[in-house]
């Protein structure tokens, strides 16, 4: 599925959700984005979602910088 498909949007507006549960606020497009780019540049997070499935942090990243674009901004 595309990252910017909408099948996947309701799967990260649950992320974005649980996020915002964590953070006491719900980040907006540039928290986001920095959230996104953590995910994919710091290998215990990377790790963690390789671990789920290969490709996955790849796609997890994408799927929310699309997000953070089309619904935040």
């Amino acid at each position: 599925m595309p990252a910017n498909g909408e099948a996947v949007a309701p799967l990260v507006a649950r992320h974005h959700a649980w996020v915002a549960a964590a953070w006491k606020r719900a980040p907006d497009a540039p928290a986001y984005r920095v959230l996104a780019d953590m995910y994919a540049d710091h290998p215990d997070f990377r790790a963690r979602y390789e671990g789920r499935a290969a490709g996955f942090a790849d796609d997890l990243v994408a799927a929310m910088r699309a997000f953070a674009e089309s619904r935040l901004s």
